[in-house]
């Protein structure tokens, strides 16, 4: 789904909606609830929306590792408070380089941080959290909804989350 939506084709992104199963309580992961809500809000359906999220709060966040979004994130993607959500989209993509995120004191992700250039050791970061991609995704869906996202930096550039591609240029 998150592939989908970020590559900015509405074809594309329908396809992969119509495969996504709802998730049900006690059987599904909260990653499944998540793809549920990202489906049902390119299908246009709020109500499948609000309940994958009611179902993504009753699964918890314990029994799958990152990357998911934020709880603040999902409630506001859900309940459309999308100046709340920029706010969110903004900490989450921030919090990809703190350092929580950027390895063990012995094992840096940030090789070298100068002014003009930045090294990284992709090796060492976390292979579920390289970038913030779903905070993307959640930005993408919501600006085709007019929500104005304004968070833009080198790790979350505006200008590829929020592009589109032309049907007929596939």
């Amino acid at each position: 789904m998150c592939c989908a939506v970020l590559s900015g084709h509405a074809e594309t992104a329908k396809r992969a909606a119509a495969g996504v199963k709802e998730a049900v309580f006690g059987r599904d992961y909260p990653t499944q609830a998540v793809a549920r809500i990202i489906a049902a809000r390119i299908s246009g359906d709020a109500e499948a929306e609000r309940q994958q999220f009611e179902v993504s709060e009753q699964i918890g966040r314990d029994r799958l590792p990152p990357p998911l979004p934020s709880r603040a994130l999902l409630r506001s993607f859900v309940q459309r408070d999308y100046a709340k959500l920029n706010r969110e989209v903004t900490k989450g993509a921030k919090k990809h380089w703190t350092e929580r995120y950027l390895g063990k004191p012995s094992m840096p992700v940030l090789v070298k941080d100068e002014p003009d250039r930045m090294v990284i050791d992709v090796s060492v970061k976390d292979v579920y959290t390289t970038w913030a991609y779903v905070e993307a995704v959640f930005a993408k869906l919501a600006m085709q909804d007019d929500a104005k996202i304004t968070y833009d930096d080198f790790w979350f550039p505006l200008a590829l989350i929020s592009a589109t591609r032309d049907a007929r240029a596939v």
